[in-house]
């Protein structure tokens, strides 16, 4: 069978109204490659849901490496963030 390719939602850009919108941060992620697909789509509908806070590439990377602790993906983070 063949892999199918994640849905990625276009971003929405809703004005800021200052109502909560009750979404939870993205899951942490260690590098468990089981657990990969479920991490990447908490990362997916975050960023999605606040669109405008993460308008950039540079402040995705970063919210994305954070979120990356333990095992291989906090070392890779460790990594990726010092240079």
């Amino acid at each position: 069978m063949a892999d199918i390719p994640p849905i990625v939602l276009p971003p929405i850009m809703a004005p800021d109204t200052g109502k909560v919108i009750l979404v939870p941060k993205p899951l942490f992620f260690n590098g468990t490659t089981s657990k990969f697909d479920k991490w990447m789509l908490s990362i997916e509908v975050y960023f999605t849901i606040h669109a405008v806070k993460f308008a950039n590439d540079k402040v995705r990377s970063l919210a994305i490496l954070s979120r990356m602790r333990g095992g291989s993906a906090g070392l890779w983070a460790k990594l990726a963030i010092e240079t």
